[in-house]
C-alpha cells in the first residue's frame, strides 16, 4: 500500500473520529450491565451502579433502569426504550433505543457507575473498575457463561470502535516497520491493519519471487513484534498528540477486560464439558489494585 493509498484511508477514518465516542458509548453501557448482573449472578459484594433502584421490590435492574440510571440527563431525557428493552439480557436490539435521539455527545454519569471515578482523566478507570468487580463476581465460578460472553461480546466492540481513532497511526507505524519497499504488502480495513494478512501476503510475495526469504523474514519477525505490542508502541509515538493518550489507556484497560474475560469464558466452556480438574485463571491472585482519584467518557 503506497503512500497515498495511506493517506485516503487516513481520510476516510477521519469520518468516525467525531462519533467515534458515540459509537462505543452503547456497547460500553451494555459490556457495564453485564458486569453488573454478573455481582447478582454469583451474589457478591455490589459494587457497581450500586444506586440503581428496581421498580421490581428485591430485584436487580433492568437494562433500561440501569441505562437510565448512568446516563447524564440530556440522554436520560430522549432515551424511548421499548418494552423488550426491560431486559436482563440486552444485546443488539437494545441499541436501537440507546442510538435513537443520541445528542451529538453523549455520555454517561462515571459516578453513578463508581463514585470514585469523577473525572475525565479518571475515565478508563470505569474499565480497570469494572473487570476487578468481574473478577470478583467470576471467582465464584456462579455466573452464568452467556452473562460472561455478553460482557466480553461488547468490550471486543468497545475496543474495537475506540481503536479506529488511531488507525491513521498505526498505518504510518506498521509502514515504517516495513519500510517503503514493503508498504505494498500492508493489508487494512476499516478496523485498522489486518496483521494475519499483512504476514501472509508477504509470505505469498517471497514464493512469488518478489522478495527474498531473508527480506522476508525479517519484515515478518518485526511486524509480529509490533503487533504483540501494539498499543504500547503506538503509545510512544513522537506524531501521537498527547489528547490521544487518553485513547491509549483506555485501549490498555479495555486490552486487560478482554484477556481476563477470555480466560474466564474459555475456563467456562471447559468446565461445562465436563472437564472438572480447571482452576481459575492465573490473574485471580493477582496483587492489590491501585486506583487514582477520581463524569463521562472520552
Amino acid at each position: 500500500m503506497k503512500l497515498f493509498n495511506l493517506f485516503v484511508l487516513w481520510c476516510s477514518v477521519l469520518f468516525t473520529h467525531v462519533l467515534a465516542d458515540n459509537e462505543s458509548v452503547g456497547y460500553e453501557i451494555i459490556y457495564l450491565y453485564y458486569v453488573y448482573k454478573m455481582q447478582y449472578d454469583a451474589d457478591v459484594d455490589k459494587t457497581i451502579a450500586v444506586g440503581c433502584v428496581s421498580s421490581e421490590a428485591n430485584h436487580m435492574c433492568y437494562f433500561s433502569e440501569f441505562a437510565k440510571y448512568i446516563m447524564e440527563n440530556d440522554w436520560r431525557n430522549v432515551y424511548k426504550p421499548s418494552q423488550g428493552d426491560r431486559t436482563t439480557t440486552p444485546g443488539d436490539d437494545q441499541l436501537k433505543a440507546i442510538k435513537a435521539n443520541m445528542p451529538a455527545s453523549a455520555s454517561y454519569v462515571t459516578s453513578n457507575v463508581f463514585p470514585e471515578v469523577v473525572t475525565l482523566e479518571s475515565f478508563p478507570e470505569i474499565f480497570t473498575r469494572a473487570q476487578h468487580a468481574a473478577n470478583t463476581a467470576l471467582e465464584t465460578g456462579d455466573v452464568e457463561q452467556d452473562t460472561i460472553k455478553g460482557a466480553l461480546d461488547n468490550i471486543k466492540m468497545v475496543k474495537q470502535i475506540r481503536f479506529r481513532k488511531l488507525i491513521p497511526y498505526e498505518l504510518k507505524a506498521v509502514e515504517d516497520v516495513l519500510t517503503e519497499a514493503g508498504a505494498d504488502y500492508i493489508m487494512s480495513d476499516a478496523n485498522g491493519v489486518d496483521y494475519q494478512k499483512t504476514l501472509d501476503a508477504l509470505d505469498s510475495a517471497e514464493y512469488d519471487g518478489e522478495i527474498t526469504d531473508e527480506q522476508c523474514e525479517t519484515w515478518k519477525a518485526a511486524l509480529e513484534d509490533f503487533s504483540e505490542n501494539l498499543v504500547d508502541n503506538l503509545s510512544t509515538l513522537a506524531e501521537l498528540p498527547a489528547h490521544d493518550q487518553g485513547h491509549i489507556n483506555i485501549l490498555r484497560a479495555t486490552t486487560t477486560c478482554i484477556n481476563q474475560t477470555t480466560e474466564y469464558y474459555d475456563s467456562s466452556s471447559e468446565s461445562s464439558s465436563g472437564d472438572s480438574s480447571l482452576k481459575a485463571p492465573s490473574h485471580c491472585e493477582e496483587p492489590d489494585i491501585e486506583f487514582g482519584s477520581g463524569s463521562g467518557s472520552e
